[in-house]
Formats: C-alpha cells, sequence, structure tokens
C-alpha cells in the first residue's frame, strides 16, 4: 500500500505473513520464481555480510580518482605518465613513491571485489581453469572419435554442438578466476572458447581421419569438412535464432512474476558474451584456412557462413540480447594480433603439408624395377580393408609399387636410427628411397615450405 515503510522489519514481517499462508503448489513455484520471502532473507544475509566486512581494514591497492573536465584529467595523466619527470616535478607520493597513473576503464566493467586478489592467486586461477579447458578438448576429442567411426555426419553435428555448449562450461571456469575488469575476464574467456573451438572444429578432424582416407569419397576429410561448414551453417544459428532461454523467461517467468520490476528483468533479453561471438567468427575463418589447399570450396562455405552468422546476430542483437557493458576494444586488440597472424601461419603450414602429402595413399613407385610375369594378370584387391574390392590389372613390364610414408607428420627413425627431417615440407626431406613427389609437386613444395617458414618466423616475432 501507499505509505508503507519498507524498513527490514516491515519486509520480514510481510515475508512472514506470505510464507505462512503458502500451500505446497506455491512452494514448488518460488524455487522457479523467487518471491518475497525469498528476497527477504537474501537481503538479510547480504546486509549482515556488508556489516562484517565493513569492521575489517585492508590496504589500498588502487585509487579512483574523478576530474571536473577531461582536460584535468589529460594533464595529470601526461605529468605522472613518467616517473622521472614526475620526481623532476616533485609529484611523489609522500614524497618518496612515484605513482602509476593510467586511464581506468568504464566505471561498470570495474570488479571492485577482485582489486586486491595478488598476481600468483590470479596466475594460480588462469592455469587451473585453463589445464580444465584441455581436458574438456581431449574428452571431446575422443567421443568425436568414436562419433567418427560410425557416422561422419553426426560427428560433424556433435563438433557443431560442442562449440555450442562448450561457452557455458567456460563461462563457468571463468567464474572461477580473479580480474581487475570485465575487459580482461573477457579475454580469459575468449582464450579458453578459442582454443576449445579452435581445436574441436579444424585440428580434431585431421588428427582423427585416416591418412590413406584424406581424399576418400566417403569416411575421408573433404567430406567431413563439408559436414562441419554444414553443421556449423545450420545447427548454431538455428539454436541461437530459437533463443529457448529467452521465450521461457519472456512467456513463463514474466508473468508470473511478483512484481513490476522482476516481470521487467524478465524482458531484459538473453545473456551474450563478446568472447563467445568473436570465437564464432575466428573458428570459421580458421576452419577455411585450415583446408582451402586441400579443399578450395572451403572459403565459399566460409564467406556463405560468415553472411548468415552477420544476419543472425544482427537480429539477435536488436531483439533478443541483453544489453552488454562497455567493454572497450581488448578483445578486438587481442584477437587481431594474435589470431589473425595464427590463422596465416596455419594457413602457411597445412598447405605446405597438404600439397606435399599428396596423393594421400602411401603408395611409392620404383621405376627401376619390374613386376615380372608370377605377378602380372587381373586380381581382386580390397584396398581399405573394407569390404569394397576392386578389379586390378597388372602387366608384367608394370613397375613395382611398395608402401612408403607420405605423411610428414609422423616421425619415423632411419636405417641410422636417427629421426628424419621432416620441416620444412619439402622434396628434399623425403625419405630416402621413397620419393613419390613428382616435378611439379617438387616445385610447388618448395616454395609453400619455405613461405611456411617464413611465416613461423614472423609470426614468432610479432
Amino acid at each position: 500500500e501507499p505509505g508503507t515503510s519498507l524498513d527490514t522489519l516491515t519486509l520480514a514481517s510481510m515475508a512472514a505473513q506470505q510464507e505462512e499462508h503458502r500451500r505446497f503448489f506455491a512452494k514448488m513455484m518460488a524455487l522457479l520464481s523467487p518471491g518475497l520471502p525469498e528476497l527477504v532473507s537474501r537481503l538479510v544475509v547480504l546486509n549482515s555480510r556488508i556489516q562484517g566486512l565493513s569492521q575489517r581494514s585492508k590496504p589500498v591497492t588502487n585509487v579512483f580518482v574523478t576530474f571536473e573536465t577531461e582536460a584535468a584529467q589529460r594533464q595529470v595523466l601526461t605529468m605522472l605518465s613518467n616517473s622521472s619527470i614526475a620526481k623532476h616535478r616533485g609529484l611523489l607520493f609522500r614524497d618518496k613513491v612515484a605513482l602509476k597513473a593510467k586511464e581506468p576503464d568504464e566505471p561498470n566493467t570495474i570488479r571492485w571485489q577482485d582489486l586486491n586478489v595478488k598476481p600468483k592467486m590470479r596466475a594460480r586461477q588462469q592455469f587451473l581453469t585453463t589445464f580444465a579447458t584441455v581436458i574438456a578438448i581431449g574428452v571431446v576429442a575422443l567421443i568425436i572419435r568414436i562419433v567418427n567411426d560410425w557416422n561422419v555426419l553426426f560427428s560433424s553435428f556433435g563438433i557443431a554442438i560442442a562449440n555450442v555448449l562448450f561457452p557455458v562450461f567456460g563461462k563457468l571456469l571463468t567464474n572461477f578466476e580473479s580480474h581487475h575488469t570485465e575487459s580482461t575476464k573477457q579475454r580469459s574467456l575468449y582464450f579458453k572458447i578459442a582454443l576449445f573451438r579452435w581445436v574441436n572444429t579444424a585440428v580434431v578432424i585431421s588428427i582423427i581421419t585416416d591418412f590413406e582416407k584424406t581424399l576418400s569419397d566417403e569416411q575421408g576429410l573433404i567430406s567431413q569438412i563439408y559436414a562441419l561448414f554444414f553443421a556449423e551453417i545450420v545447427t548454431t544459428n538455428a539454436i541461437q535464432l530459437a533463443d529457448i532461454g529467452g521465450h521461457i523467461s519472456r512467456h513463463f517467468s514474466a508473468p508470473r512474476a511478483k512484481s513490476q520490476d522482476a516481470m521487467n528483468l524478465s524482458f531484459q533479453g538473453s545473456e551474450v558474451q563478446l568472447a563467445e561471438r568473436y570465437t564464432n567468427m575466428t573458428k570459421i575463418l580458421l576452419l577455411a584456412l585450415w583446408y582451402c589447399s586441400i579443399f578450395p570450396s572451403a572459403l565459399f562455405l566460409c564467406a556463405v557462413a560468415l553472411f548468415i552468422n552477420y544476419y543472425t546476430d544482427r537480429f539477435s542483437l536488436m531483439r533478443t540480447w541483453k544489453r552488454m557493458p562497455h567493454l572497450g576494444p581488448k578483445i578486438s586488440i587481442f584477437s587481431r594480433r594474435y589470431f589473425f597472424p595464427a590463422a596465416a601461419t596455419a594457413m602457411a603450414v597445412m598447405s605446405s603439408y597438404y600439397w606435399a602429402s599428396f596423393p594421400f595413399d602411401n603408395i611409392c613407385v620404383n621405376e627401376d624395377e619390374t613386376v615380372g610375369e608370377s605377378l602380372s594378370g587381373t586380381w581382386l584387391v580390397d584396398p581399405f580393408d573394407d569390404g569394397d574390392n576392386e578389379t586390378l590389372s597388372v602387366n608384367a613390364s608394370s613397375p613395382v609399387h611398395f608402401h612408403c610414408r607420405q605423411d610428414f607428420f609422423r616421425f619415423h627413425k632411419n636405417a641410422s636410427s636417427k629421426i628424419d627431417e621432416r620441416f620444412p615440407f619439402i622434396a628434399d626431406n623425403q625419405p630416402e628411397g621413397s620419393e613419390w613427389m613428382t616435378e611439379d609437386q617438387d616445385s610447388v613444395t618448395e616454395i609453400w615450405g619455405w613461405v611456411a617458414v617464413g611465416f613461423l618466423c614472423l609470426f614468432a616475432i610479432v
């Protein structure tokens, strides 16, 4: 009623009265949509916690200063930017310490509760959460390997679904970390999601696919790449447009809210992470660059995927997403500084690898030796041991073919028990006596191999 006091005692009395008249169904609904009794209990706990924290004293580690004008702020930042200048002008704290002054992030991005956390503690937390991310990558890769042996399309949709679900797990991990600002928290989340999605999307299928099946029509790498693009285009955007959580909040929680403010909160929209949106774009771009040498259509599919993602994100930004705090350009700078050089380097190295490994059959030819009469004739063979027999005609004058290793990533020892040189992926680094490259392939791999070395050196420098 108008004029009713909202002090703690009055609220506690109203909450007790409501709780006394609740029935079983109302108690169950309170678990989904907290009412006045639950909110008052939380208010009491928070007030007690605030009173307890106010009794403690902590050393000051950060001081935030506000200015009347931007000109005054710039003047102070300029004068305190160099400790020598500050000392010369006598601008020392208590005549001893030169203060480190810098322009802070937006006020709504400061994480006040984490400002006093020590660097060692932050480093330990980030190490543990990164380790958990690596474990998640290994578990998902194992599941994808099992599903891939059964059906390529299902494994592609499994990868796409894992890419959609991992940001939730990554956010839970990042919540255990201490960060001074939301920008650094988003950057940490970006790293975890990017690491998971890049490995899960591009690297895993390269590892789990048999080398001899790279160019196969079925269960081959090309078909998996196409299926993966199809799954990324369909699955990710369909889940985003469905906005299941947003519909539940607007159409189920909002009508059952206990107050106008609670109902308004139900219409805020779905929470979105800027780091997740960046990695959603970069994983598709990395997938295209990783396989563009053996599947050039990946660049076209990448353009289609990014085009659809743009309009999907545009719709979500205007209709379903919650407003985000002003995070600044840190994530974009981080992505531009590290991702794009890494993606270009990966493209150079993998293009060199695929050009050098062609034709992906692990068969070499000995032109100096022929088959002879003992093996001439027509034979029924099963090259992939999958029950699919093929007819093979052999002449007595046919050169001898033998098994060799064309996969540069599979190191092995030579006759002198030394590891063969495998990088750069050029004709000179083929195993002696097991050469398979043609003359044109020699020329192309020579160029790509040293280009890959150049990209690696530039990436290490940058």
